[in-house]
């Protein structure tokens, strides 16, 4: 009798530790453009790099990994806003009108403006949580992404962007009741923001 209740203790054990197991939720990486060219010629002209928006938690990361390799590109001709005495909207849009273009280059000897956007657009969960079952809609999402006009033109001539998603639809046969395990929120910002960064570098070229 001693045996069987142990058996059986042992077995309810087993099924409530495989319960609490944490079902671990993979990352998404989608890669986009809204610009036809594929590549940006960085042989010549003055560029001037602005932040729509930076997550505050990475910020430092992303400021200084941004411009070293602009600066490995463009060398002197890459001046990042906080260091002239340039009137930027604040905030500034990530899609910039064609009236703040005019401004920007009134006065100024730039050719070409790289705004920058890298921010947190979902977190309907924590790093370690119980996804509700009845909602298959629950995201982290965070997106990095560029926009660079020819302040000469005042046309958008280069967009991309990458988006690091991590959602319950990625597993539809998942048991939403167990316990999930995901990247925490910055993590997830940081290395989208270092996968767009490669793609950034690769698209960079220097042209005769």
């Amino acid at each position: 009798m001693k045996i069987n209740l142990a058996i059986t203790t042992f077995i309810l054990l087993l099924f409530t530790s495989c319960a609490l197991v944490p079902s671990i939720y993979n990352t998404s990486y989608l890669v986009d453009s809204s610009t036809s060219n594929l590549k940006i010629n960085t042989k010549k002209g003055k560029w001037l790099l602005c932040e729509a928006n930076i997550s505050p938690s990475i910020h430092k990361q992303v400021v200084s990994e941004t411009k070293n390799l602009l600066t490995s590109k463009l060398d002197e001709r890459l001046l990042f806003h906080t260091e002239s005495n340039i009137i930027i909207p604040n905030p500034l849009s990530f899609d910039v009108n064609e009236e703040i273009l005019t401004d920007i280059k009134n006065g100024n000897d730039f050719d070409y403006l790289i705004v920058l956007d890298v921010d947190i657009k979902k977190n309907d969960f924590s790093n370690y949580s119980l996804i509700p079952a009845t909602d298959r809609n629950a995201q982290k999402k965070v997106i990095s992404r560029v926009n660079i006009y020819d302040l000469n033109t005042k046309k958008l001539i280069y967009n991309k962007q990458v988006q690091g998603i991590i959602s319950a639809k990625n597993n539809p046969n998942e048991d939403t009741s167990r316990p999930v395990y995901t990247k925490n929120i910055d993590k997830l910002n940081l290395k989208t923001f270092r996968k767009f960064l490669k793609i950034l570098s690769n698209d960079l070229e220097t042209l005769n």
